[in-house]
């Protein structure tokens, strides 16, 4: 197994051994799902270390996470689509809605015209001082910020978004945000349906020229 295996091996466990003692510490709904959904994407990690490739960088820097990205803290593309893949199919067994969200942030002039993409190191902290241990943020589709919501249905993930939106200022620091939001199982029965209907959803947020939230349609 070569070292970024082992490090995704490592990540894996910490995940597992987290989820089982959340569920163990609390026995609600949501602990019970974050532990199987942790458990079976820790497994998903680890399959993702083989897939992805390396550098010799990475051997002389064992303490380099392999899922984390370094510019922006946040979690990588590929473990976006390991971890909505697993947690669609814990969704599936325990019978518990999901969400997942595209999220824009743009920095706009005096004008209100588009700058460009805001740099989500910026608002990282904001973002997941919002967020509950269950839920999960990435860098996504080119700057973008992924999220997946825990047992969380399409009215629970608005008013998520629409928290994070508040966090990181909008209005107070010249920023835009639209996002596209879907739910399982309302707007799809898999991740690929998920994906695609939370994009379309940003696609349509983004005709707006102020701060929009859009949910995929039926």
């Amino acid at each position: 197994m070569d070292s970024r295996a082992v490090i995704a091996a490592g990540a894996g466990a910490v995940a597992v051994v987290a989820g089982l003692v959340a569920a163990l510490a609390d026995l609600s709904a949501l602990a019970i799902v974050a532990g199987a959904a942790g458990a079976v994407a820790a497994g998903l990690a680890l399959d993702l270390s083989r897939q992805l490739r390396t550098g010799p960088a990475i051997a002389e820097r064992p303490d380099t996470p392999l899922l984390v990205d370094g510019a922006t803290g946040l979690f990588i593309e590929a473990y976006f689509d390991a971890s909505l893949h697993a947690r669609v199919a814990t969704a599936r067994r325990v019978l518990r809605p999901l969400s997942v969200g595209f999220v824009e942030v743009v920095d706009v002039d005096e004008a209100g015209e588009t700058i460009g993409l805001t740099d989500l190191a910026g608002v990282r902290d904001a973002v997941l001082a919002t967020l509950r241990e269950a839920d999960m943020a990435f860098t996504v589709r080119g700057g973008r910020l992924g999220l997946l919501l825990e047992d969380t249905p399409e009215d629970g993930a608005v008013w998520t978004v629409e928290r994070v939106r508040r966090a990181i200022g909008t209005d107070e620091r010249g920023r835009r945000l639209w996002a596209g939001l879907a739910s399982y199982p309302s707007h799809g029965l898999t991740s690929d349906e998920l994906a695609e209907t939370a994009m379309d959803a940003l696609v349509r947020a983004k005709e707006w020229s102020q701060d929009r939230i859009e949910v995929a349609e039926v």
